[in-house]
């Protein structure tokens, strides 16, 4: 399984007058560079067969872009034309269990390519968590970036981690 952990993309920053935490939306900016990056996946063969996303509008948004760029390209496989495959996963918020979530994780079946949208520190953890089965921080995520992890014969394998401005050079190639 490649497990693909995806920070959102830019948002609207926190504390902005009138908009709750976990109300606040991509940016126009945001939307655009998010956009090219999933271009970029795209670019270099990366498959997805279902997206989790954190709970938050700025997480949903993102995981938005990754399936409806799909529908031009083959950033998602799937199996009926029309069929969402974005599902909300609380333990993605903010805050949630690292531990948890490698453990829900193990139990996707038929699942042979997973994003996971959500939020720094905790995409980090859990890196940390699938790789050295401890919930430390194990790379650091910029908005929009991208760490693909293979998880083979009960061993995870960090396969790369992409930064937004390297994946919107490769859509760009």
């Amino acid at each position: 399984m490649l497990i693909y952990l995806v920070r959102h993309a830019i948002a609207v920053e926190r504390g902005t007058n009138g908009i709750d935490d976990h109300d606040r939306p991509l940016t126009e900016k945001g939307i655009g560079r998010m956009a090219q990056g999933v271009r970029g996946l795209d670019a270099i063969g990366v498959t997805l067969d279902a997206i989790w996303t954190s709970p938050l509008r700025r997480a949903r948004q993102t995981a938005e872009i990754l399936e409806t760029l799909k529908k031009s390209s083959r950033i998602c496989n799937e199996e009926a034309e029309g069929t969402s495959r974005i599902q909300t996963v609380d333990i993605l918020a903010p805050g949630g269990d690292a531990m948890a979530l490698t453990a829900m994780i193990e139990t996707a079946q038929h699942v042979n390519s997973l994003a996971l949208v959500g939020h720094e520190p905790d995409l980090s953890e859990l890196a940390g968590a699938i790789l050295f089965e401890k919930s430390q921080s194990a790379i650091l995520l910029k908005k929009g970036a991208v760490c693909c992890i293979e998880i083979a014969g009960g061993c995870a394998i960090l396969q790369w981690v992409l930064q937004p401005q390297v994946l919107r050079m490769l859509a760009n190639r």
